[in-house]
């Protein structure tokens, strides 16, 4: 084939992902938290620090919690997207700028996991529960995205694809 058009891509939430923690690789537990280290040590305090890609199936017995992310900074506010785009681990600061404690009922098609007793959450946000953090993330200004779009058109003519539908959401339109 000469070409390829794609007819569903999310671009901009595929360039914004080269510009966050790749947590996919990580085969640990330990391995996500110095992945995480690396891109809190890249950003300053009160900056959102945003990753993906995690997949606790990898990881044993081991569940997540915000009390590890709060080991790391309790000064940024992290947001790491599991693998599957079903569930959120965020850290302390997160769930207090959401709102989200002990009181919190789950939101309809959503789920906020809580620990042992039964009432504080323990950082992972499940389904539509994720939606109150993605409400509190500020689009990326496309002059930060720019270059990470311009990598990723040149990826995909890499691979033939000279043509995209995006299926962009209304945060995306909010760049400016």
């Amino acid at each position: 084939l000469p070409a390829l058009m794609d007819s569903h891509t999310h671009l901009s939430m595929y360039a914004a992902r080269k510009l966050q923690v790749d947590l996919a690789p990580c085969k640990s537990l330990e391995e996500a938290i110095e992945a995480v280290k690396a891109g809190v040590e890249r950003s300053a305090e009160g900056e959102w620090v945003i990753g993906y890609g995690w997949d606790k199936t990898v990881w044993g017995d081991v569940q997540p919690t915000r009390q590890m992310l709060d080991t790391i900074s309790t000064r940024h506010f992290i947001s790491l997207q599991s693998k599957d785009w079903h569930s959120l681990w965020v850290n302390t600061p997160v769930l207090a700028i959401c709102g989200i404690d002990g009181t919190s009922r789950d939101p309809e098609g959503g789920t906020i996991l809580r620990e042992e007793d039964g009432m504080q959450p323990n950082g992972i946000l499940q389904e539509n529960a994720c939606t109150i953090v993605f409400n509190q993330i500020a689009p990326m200004p496309l002059s930060e995205l720019y270059p990470a779009l311009k990598e990723t058109f040149s990826e995909f003519h890499r691979f033939g694809i000279t043509g995209v539908h995006s299926v962009e959401t209304n945060f995306d339109f909010a760049r400016s």
